[in-house]
């Protein structure tokens, strides 16, 4: 319960920052540099997005979405975005992607533990992939096909939670 009141903080506290203080936010990603630092802190978001807790990866891809926001603003044309916004595309393809890792004959619990992990990717993909479409960038262009199908696959889930994230993405402007 402690480590849910953590993740949840860091990524409220992450979000204010980018919303509240977007240059002092910016220079942490360091996007403006050759290192990969900005594209490091971000990945630092990616365990985050994968919480059992719905509220956390809910939080998570709201951080997310901001975080981007500040780093691909238009008035910094000076850097490129594009590793970046790859590094959280993948991310999100490998959450539809997941396979289940209950092996057969281990026991239900592992299988339910594994279930619950693939839940969880799928739920905080259809999350980011909302903030990424939301971007004032023509990345997602290229890639609309393949995250529609990825999307749409889900539309069925036995999940309610995953079936409304769905329904999201369709009726979003």
């Amino acid at each position: 319960m402690l480590v849910l009141h953590f993740r949840l903080a860091a990524v409220l506290i992450v979000k204010d920052l980018a919303q509240n203080a977007p240059a002092a936010f910016y220079s942490k990603t360091n996007q403006s540099g050759v290192g990969q630092e900005g594209t490091d802190f971000i990945a630092q978001l990616f365990p985050v997005l994968a919480d059992p807790q719905p509220i956390v990866r809910v939080c998570a891809a709201d951080a997310l979405a901001e975080c981007l926001k500040v780093i691909v603003d238009p008035s910094r044309k000076h850097h490129s975005t594009t590793r970046t916004l790859c590094q959280v595309y993948s991310h999100i393809m490998k959450g539809f992607n997941h396979q289940s890792k209950g092996k057969r004959g281990v026991g239900n619990a592992a299988a339910l533990l594994s279930q619950a992990e693939i839940e969880a990717a799928q739920h905080a993909s259809l999350l980011v992939i909302g903030d990424l479409l939301d971007l004032p960038l023509d990345f997602m262009l290229p890639r609309f096909d393949e995250v529609c199908k990825a999307s749409l696959a889900l539309k069925e889930h036995p999940k309610a939670l995953i079936r409304l994230e769905v329904i999201r993405l369709i009726v979003s402007e």
